[in-house]
């Protein structure tokens, strides 16, 4: 046997360096307007992204700290002052926070792969098992909890759904930050929502990111006896969040009987017998109705006392979506929009977030229903909407009809009355 020969390269750099290089790169990627440097807006999404443990501690994002940060006192936060500040051991500084940050480096330095970035990394790999609010000035934002329990229809047990950190950020940046608070919809929030989807998606576009698969799979148990290919034909992550499955993986309810509705996805499923019933109980937008959600009068009067499917979809789900009923497809209307999470804390707040997201409409006319209306929505790092199906195509019930790229999602099917 030819004896094996390991090769190891090594590079030294000091701590001071490396912790200037993480610090460095956390300006850059909370840097929402390119200025290379942090503003009051951009700190509340910067102290909460880069604490994988919020249990333990929370910075709350003041102008107090900002100017205690801010030590020139020209009213925005520096690289220098920034690393300045978490090292020194400053006394605004939660020794528990410090600490977790300091971990933090070391962790995204080791795990750090080629095309990612500092900021990258942080949004990517910490994932929470939720257990407490989100700290807030607000009264309101009191009630805003990160903990979602989602029933499992098979068992009816109830379990705890694990929210990505990227949702965790946005939801502060959304509802827990003077920013989100006072301007939601403003053009500051959607600026940023669709800044860090863009930058999200290059990142799982890019080779690199396959190593993110395997970690993925194991962090939510999922069965890859289902996967149609093999993982090591996925060239990155993308390709394995849309993957496909097998056929016996989800079979279809009565697949000859075109009288029974599907589930258009793997999902968290809500069924509302009237649309004024969700808007009661589930969906608390202000602004929401068929008509803005489907930006066409016409047509949503057609569903006006309807029935309503809301079909949520976790990062974690299988991403294709597929018809609900058999029919044929009609054209499809693509609506622009934000980036904002399709998270049930986010739709069970006063912000309409389905009627503010990017989405794609269409109707399917169908034998046993009329006319049923569907529409795919994008969310907080879902940068594509893909229909894999064309206008006028014959759909039989359970066909696959298109798929997100990378984030949560939502899929709603409209039913006329009767």
């Amino acid at each position: 046997k030819q004896p094996r020969i390991l090769r190891l390269r090594a590079k030294f750099l000091p701590k001071e360096k490396m912790e200037r290089m993480f610090w460095n790169g956390i300006v850059e990627y909370f840097d929402d307007d390119g200025k290379g440097c942090i503003t009051l807006d951009e700190l509340g999404p910067l102290l909460e992204g880069i604490n994988p443990n919020p249990q333990e501690g929370t910075i709350q994002a003041t102008e107090e700290l900002l100017n205690e940060i801010d030590t020139n006192g020209d009213g925005v936060i520096s690289n220098d002052e920034l690393y300045e500040f978490m090292t020194q051991n400053s006394k605004a500084v939660d020794a528990n926070v410090s600490r977790l940050a300091n971990e933090l480096m070391w962790q995204v330095f080791l795990l750090m792969e080629d095309g990612c970035s500092v900021g990258d990394m942080i949004m990517a790999h910490w994932q929470l098992n939720p257990e407490r609010d989100l700290e807030s000035t607000g009264k309101e934002d009191k009630k805003l909890k990160k903990e979602i329990l989602v029933q499992v229809r098979k068992t009816g047990k109830l379990e705890i759904e694990l929210i990505p950190n990227y949702i965790r950020v946005c939801m502060r940046l959304m509802y827990s930050s003077r920013l989100g608070r006072k301007t939601v919809s403003g053009s500051k929030v959607k600026k940023i929502l669709k800044r860090m989807t863009l930058r999200q998606g290059r990142t799982y576009d890019s080779p690199a990111s396959r190593k993110q698969i395997i970690p993925f799979i194991q962090f939510h148990s999922l069965n890859v006896d289902e996967i149609r290919d093999d993982l090591d034909s996925f060239r990155n992550f993308n390709e394995f969040f849309y993957r496909k499955l097998k056929p016996s993986a989800r079979p279809i309810c009565k697949p000859d009987d075109p009288s029974f509705v599907v589930s258009p996805a793997d999902c968290r499923l809500s069924i509302y017998p009237g649309i004024s019933k969700a808007t009661e109980i589930w969906i608390k937008g202000k602004t929401f109705s068929i008509a803005n959600l489907l930006q066409d009068e016409v047509l949503a009067s057609v569903f006006d006392g309807g029935s309503i499917v809301i079909a949520r979809l976790a990062p974690q789900d299988y991403h294709r979506y597929h018809s609900p009923v058999t029919g044929t497809l009609q054209d499809f209307k693509s609506i622009d929009g934000g980036y904002y999470t399709v998270n049930p804390i986010a739709v069970n707040k006063p912000f309409d977030v389905f009627c503010e997201n990017k989405r794609v409409v269409t109707t399917i006319e169908t034998e046993h229903f009329g006319q049923v209306c569907f529409v795919a929505i994008g969310a907080t790092m879902v940068g594509s909407i893909n229909m894999t199906k064309k206008p006028y195509d014959a759909l039989h019930k359970g066909e696959e009809l298109g798929y997100f790229a990378f984030g949560g999602s939502t899929c709603i099917t409209l039913f006329r009355v009767g």
